[in-house]
C-alpha cells in the first residue's frame, strides 16, 4: 500500500535534494538513483533543461523548476530494497526517458517512504511536465497502485467521492481521526468568533463575556504583535472546555511557534502547501483558507477536506455548492463579511460553520467595556441561532 502527493518546487531545488539524498536517511546514500541528473548539481542542470525549453518555445517560463513527490507506505509491508524498486519503476513510467529525475528512499523512520524530485523541463527542451490538478492526482495515484499490485502489496480501495489519504483511513479505521476531530469541534460550535487587535487587559473580559453567551470556540489572529501571548494566555485563563485557535497562520515558523503555546488550533487565510504538509505530517487541525477550485484540489491533496472559505462575504452566498460538485465530501466554514444578521443563510445554504470578527460585538460596548451587555446580545444571538439549526435538522 502506498499513497503518493505532489509538491510544487521554485526555487530551493538543490536544498530539496540535498534533503532527500541525506546519507543517514538513505543507508549512506544506497537508496539513491538518478536519470539524466546528479544530485550534486542538480539545481544547475534543471535551470539548463528550462532554458533550453524557453529557448525551444521562445518565451521566457518562469514556472516551478521541479516537482517533489512523496511515496508512503503501511508500515511494516514492504522492506527498503523493494520500496526502492517500487519508487523507481514509478519514476520511469511517469517521466520516461526524457526528464531529469532522482528517486531516494528514506528507512530513518517507522514508515519507509521514497522522495522523487523531478525536472519540470525536458532535457531537449520540447515538453514541459504539467500537474493538472485533481486529473493528475487519480492518475499518479492509479499508476502508484498498479505497481504495488504488480509487487504483491494491498492497495487503499479507493472511492472518489470519500477519497483518504492512508494515513486518514487509518486513523478513521481506529477512531481517532485527528482531522474528523476538527469537523466535530466545528459540528458541536457551528460559530468562531475571531478576536483581533484586542488589547492585553481587555482580551480576557472580552472572551469571558462570548463565553458566558454560550459560544466555545475562539480564534485569535496572529496578525498583530502581541497574538501568540495573548494565546498562551488565553489557554491559561479561559475554562477548561474553550478551544482556542490560531489564525492567519501564513507559515510554517509561525504554526511551530502558535503550537509551542498551546493552540488547540490552526486556521490560515490561503493555501500554503508548506503549511498544509507541516500539519498532515505532524496531525495538526488545520482549517486551510479557500476561494478557488484550484485552492480546494490542493488541500484534499494533503488530505484536508474541511474548509474555510475566504472572502465569503465576496461571494454568493451559493459558492459553496459550486466547490461541492467537483470536490464531493468537502465542508465549508464561512469567514469574512459573516455577521449575526446573515450567519443563518449561510447555514441554509449548506455551510458547516462561520467565523464571526468585529461584526459580532457592537463597538460602542465594546469601546465602553460594557460585557454585560456584549453577553446579553451575543446569547440571544447565539440561541436563536442554535435553535434555527436545530428546527433544520428536525426538518
Amino acid at each position: 500500500m502506498a499513497v503518493t502527493k505532489i509538491i510544487p518546487i521554485k526555487a530551493t531545488v538543490q536544498k530539496a535534494v540535498d534533503y532527500i539524498c541525506n546519507p543517514d536517511k538513505t543507508d549512506d546514500e544506497l537508496y539513491i538513483d538518478c536519470s539524466n541528473c546528479s544530485p550534486f548539481c542538480a539545481k544547475l542542470e534543471f535551470d539548463f533543461y528550462r532554458y533550453r525549453y524557453n529557448n525551444s518555445v521562445k518565451e521566457y517560463n518562469q514556472g516551478g523548476k521541479a516537482y517533489h513527490q512523496v511515496q508512503s507506505f503501511k508500515p511494516g509491508e514492504v522492506t527498503p530494497e523493494l520500496a526502492h524498486k517500487i519508487g523507481k519503476e514509478f519514476a520511469k513510467r511517469e517521466f520516461g526517458e526524457k526528464f531529469a529525475y532522482i528517486v531516494t528512499t528514506h528507512i530513518d523512520k517507522e514508515h519507509i517512504h521514497n522522495h522523487i524530485i523531478s525536472c519540470a523541463y525536458s532535457t531537449d527542451g520540447s515538453n514541459k511536465y504539467h500537474d493538472g490538478g485533481l486529473k493528475d492526482i487519480y492518475r499518479r495515484r492509479n499508476l502508484s497502485d498498479e505497481i504495488c499490485k504488480e509487487n504483491g502489496l494491498s492497495v487503499i480501495e479507493y472511492n472518489r467521492k470519500n477519497w483518504q489519504t492512508y494515513k486518514e483511513w487509518q486513523t478513521n479505521k481506529n477512531g481517532t481521526s485527528w482531522k474528523q476531530e476538527l469537523k466535530d469541534i466545528i459540528d458541536k460550535n457551528p460559530v468562531i468568533a475571531i478576536i483581533r487587535n484586542i488589547s492585553d487587559s481587555d482580551i480576557l473580559p472580552y472572551m469571558m463575556s462570548l463565553y458566558h453567551a454560550g459560544l466555545r470556540c475562539f480564534e485569535i489572529s496572529i496578525s498583530h504583535g502581541n497574538a501568540i501571548e495573548q494565546i498562551h494566555n488565553m489557554k491559561q485563563a479561559m475554562p477548561e472546555d474553550t478551544l482556542i485557535g490560531a489564525g492567519t497562520v501564513l507559515d510554517v515558523q509561525a504554526a511551530e511557534k502558535v503550537l509551542a503555546v498551546g493552540a488547540d488550533f490552526i486556521l490560515s487565510p490561503s493555501t500554503n502547501a508548506a503549511v498544509l504538509e507541516y500539519c498532515k505530517e505532524n496531525m495538526v487541525r488545520l482549517l486551510p483558507g479557500v476561494m478557488t477550485p484550484t485552492d480546494v484540489s490542493v488541500c484534499q491533496e494533503y488530505g484536508f477536506s474541511t474548509l474555510k472559505l475566504f472572502p465569503a462575504g465576496e461571494l454568493p452566498m451559493n459558492y459553496n455548492k459550486s466547490l461541492k460538485g467537483p470536490f464531493p465530501g468537502t465542508s465549508y466554514v464561512a469567514v469574512g463579511g459573516v455577521t449575526p444578521q446573515n450567519a443563518i443563510d449561510y447555514f441554509s445554504h449548506g455551510y458547516c460553520g462561520v467565523g464571526i470578527g468585529s461584526a459580532l460585538v457592537n463597538k460602542k460596548d465594546l469601546k465602553e467595556k460594557d460585557w454585560d451587555k456584549i453577553t446579553e446580545d451575543v446569547k440571544q444571538f447565539y440561541q436563536k441561532l442554535c435553535g434555527q439549526l436545530k428546527e433544520e435538522k428536525v426538518s
